[in-house]
């Protein structure tokens, strides 16, 4: 009511707030289960407000990043490599790296080749972004809280396709889908007319910004 003001979508804005406060690792039982990049992906059609829902959050916590992969989205741009310096090239560290043990929401996710998905996988699975410069190695630590936000591949849509085969598509091979902690479906809503009621906030604004933000920043320090 008070943050998004998208309204009849709750489960959405479920999958979206697990995506910032999952954690890298938690017991089950005695045994210690690491998730060294846990992820959640929100697929959906254009205008269901995914992008909209994310960027609201960001703003409501002040904490995470978010990029929209752009036409050409570059595996050195996500991890890292060498970068136009005056006249001259060094290296630099991507947006991953960078976001160590916070937060990135990467929307229009399925404008990154399904090959570029399949060389983050080392990366996602170590926790440690590694590239060959001419200088040597260079390694850093890597653990990021992940949301992929995307519609299916090329022109489909969730009203022809069945969304289990689109999510496989944008991830491209079922191991890549397999790392995804939580796979939400956006479909639009049936009932439309939701958009144009009058809507007006059903409780008090208890959950303040200051609030929010405490309350994440403790979650992130327990792992």
């Amino acid at each position: 009511d008070h943050v998004c003001k998208i309204y009849g979508q709750d489960e959405m804005l479920t999958a979206i707030l697990l995506s910032m406060f999952l954690p890298f690792q938690f017991q089950l039982g005695d045994y210690t289960c690491e998730r060294i990049c846990p992820s959640v992906l929100v697929l959906g059609d254009t205008t269901v407000g995914k992008s909209t829902v994310t960027k609201s959050f960001i703003r409501h916590f002040g904490a995470g990043r978010f990029q929209t992969m752009d036409s050409k989205p570059t595996f050195s741009g996500l991890i890292g490599g060498n970068i136009p310096y005056g006249n001259r090239m060094a290296f630099s560290w991507g947006l991953l790296p960078t976001s160590h043990k916070a937060f990135v929401g990467l929307d229009e996710f399925a404008k990154l080749h399904t090959d570029d998905i399949g060389s983050l996988t080392n990366t996602l699975s170590s926790g440690v972004a590694e590239r060959v410069t001419a200088n040597g190695n260079r390694r850093t630590l890597c653990h990021v809280r992940l949301l992929y936000l995307t519609n299916p591949r090329g022109s489909s849509s969730l009203k022809v396709v069945d969304p289990f085969i689109a999510a496989l598509k944008v991830m491209g091979t079922v191991q890549d889908l397999g790392r995804v902690e939580y796979l939400h479906i956006q479909h639009e809503l049936k009932d439309r007319s939701v958009f144009t009621r009058n809507q007006k906030p059903t409780a008090e604004h208890v959950f303040t910004h200051e609030m929010a933000r405490y309350l994440l920043s403790w979650a992130w320090s327990l792992t």
